[in-house]
């Protein structure tokens, strides 16, 4: 999680400075590909086209609701609810003046 305290953190920093993000136009839509090499020279890799939650392996119904619990639950039950079957029926509106949010 993101916070005051990590990103502050020495230990952090110090690793997201060794970071290097690239682009290739062998990875095509959603793929991603990632190269881990170590201080003593060892590389790692591994690359996936898809996963779930893309458009191609979308989550279903009940996948989509746990995740949408999980990142807001801070929020009330009610809110939580309303939004979450507005959000669901968000294809269907053709202005923000539709959506019932209270």
């Amino acid at each position: 999680m993101f916070s005051d305290n990590v990103v502050r953190d020495s230990r952090v920093r110090a690793l997201a400075q060794a970071i290097r993000v690239s682009g290739s136009e062998a990875i095509k839509g959603w793929g991603a590909r990632l190269d881990v090499t170590l201080k003593d020279g060892r590389t790692f890799g591994g690359q996936i086209d898809t996963w779930l939650g893309c458009p191609e392996t979308p989550l279903s119904p009940e996948q989509l609701r746990a995740k949408f619990d999980r990142i807001t639950q801070g929020a009330s039950k009610r809110l939580r609810e309303t939004l979450f079957d507005e959000l669901m029926r968000l294809d269907q509106v053709k202005t923000l003046e539709m959506l019932a949010l209270t």
